[in-house]
């Protein structure tokens, strides 16, 4: 399966109130240095990528997912197997 990693350039013509992101009014020059300063620093770019591949993969993996399911199933409606009291 392919990963994909989203990097938030927080930079943004409008402020919503929405975002939960770290977010600052548009400055282009500074916008520049921040993508130039990512881009440059190869051995923090491919640490950043790796941290991300293995955070997406614990978090959320087929095995992790099944898990969650079976533990709101189990609270729901009991343990697999085991009758729910009348």
């Amino acid at each position: 399966m392919s990963l994909g990693l989203y990097v938030h350039i927080p930079f943004c013509s409008a402020i919503c109130n929405y975002c939960n992101f770290n977010r600052g009014l548009f400055d282009a020059p500074l916008k520049e240095r921040y993508v130039a300063a990512l881009l440059a620093d190869e051995p923090r770019r491919e640490a950043m990528g790796a941290a991300a591949r293995s955070l997406a993969r614990e978090r959320y993996g087929w095995p992790d997912i099944a898990a969650r399911l079976e533990a709101v199933y189990v609270r729901a409606v009991g343990a697999p197997g085991v009758r729910a009291a009348a």
